[in-house]
């Protein structure tokens, strides 16, 4: 969704993503209960985390994270 709003919107701003300490937090934010965040082999996260950091280093989006 991020890559659709980079295309149609002026500016875009995204929470969380993949932070450097994913580990701390549980695999989505709403859970009460904390799960371990897996990474399966058809979704690269480390990748995904790079990319956004990237576009974030070259102010094309603003990533906010913990």
């Amino acid at each position: 969704m991020l890559l659709t709003a980079l295309h149609t919107c002026d500016q875009v701003s995204a929470y969380g993503f993949i932070t450097s300490n994913y580990w701390k937090f549980s695999d989505h934010y709403f859970e009460r209960v904390k799960k371990p965040l897996i990474f399966y082999a058809n979704h690269d996260l480390s990748l995904e985390a790079a990319l956004w950091r990237d576009l974030h280093t070259a102010s094309i989006l603003q990533l906010y994270q913990r």
